[in-house]
């Protein structure tokens, strides 16, 4: 992706996550809009199917998943993606909400925040953090997303690494960046795309 400051996040680069924290800052605002619509649509779906259970392909770093709404709900999550540990530094950044200088963590404020946090430790407020919203083994981390050092995932949501394209995906990505470097516009870079993608259409199955 190449942004209006010039800076771009290579495919080499974004699939060894953590990747570099500005540049994905960067990212992230760059897309900002269309992230926020995607997420309400997230959400609307959710309030209208209630399902037992979600999965989330291509889960990546959680930008367009609505984590509050999602975990309000308390339903069976899986957050998928082939690229090793990109879900979990997602999710680590997206459990803190900071409010007037006080804290609150959505595992934290469970009825069993165990099964989110193996790191939850009785539920109070650590000294130095005016909140009632997390946990005494709280201690915050600006890296630079807000978050909770002593974060262990828990067995809920799961995390699963998998790629259910059989490595279609990834040898995509990497034909596509040079292809659509000089496009001209995104209806160009989109017939290019998918004219190089175009047999790519099988799927490998995952059963969750």
């Amino acid at each position: 992706m190449t942004l209006t400051n010039a800076q771009e996040l290579p495919w080499d680069e974004y699939v060894n996550a953590p990747t570099n924290q500005a540049i994905l800052d960067n990212c992230r605002m760059a897309c900002g809009p269309a992230l926020k619509q995607q997420r309400s649509m997230i959400e609307r779906l959710l309030e209208e199917l209630r399902p037992e259970r979600a999965a989330f392909l291509g889960a990546g770093y959680l930008n367009d998943i609505p984590v509050e709404r999602l975990f309000e709900r308390g339903k069976e999550t899986y957050l998928i993606d082939w690229i090793p540990d990109v879900c979990e530094e997602g999710l680590r950044g997206s459990i803190i909400c900071e409010r007037d200088e006080s804290y609150r963590c959505l595992f934290c404020s469970d009825d069993d925040p165990h099964r989110y946090c193996r790191g939850f430790r009785n539920s109070g407020a650590q000294s130095g953090v005016s909140s009632d919203d997390v946990c005494e083994a709280f201690c915050l981390v600006r890296d630079p997303l807000i978050g909770c050092k002593n974060y262990v995932p828990g067995e809920e949501p799961e995390l699963v690494r998998h790629d259910i394209t059989a490595g279609k995906a990834q040898r995509f990505a990497q034909r596509a960046g040079t292809l659509i470097r000089s496009c001209h516009s995104p209806e160009q870079a989109f017939r290019r795309g998918f004219n190089c993608s175009w047999a790519e259409t099988d799927y490998c199955a995952l059963k969750i």
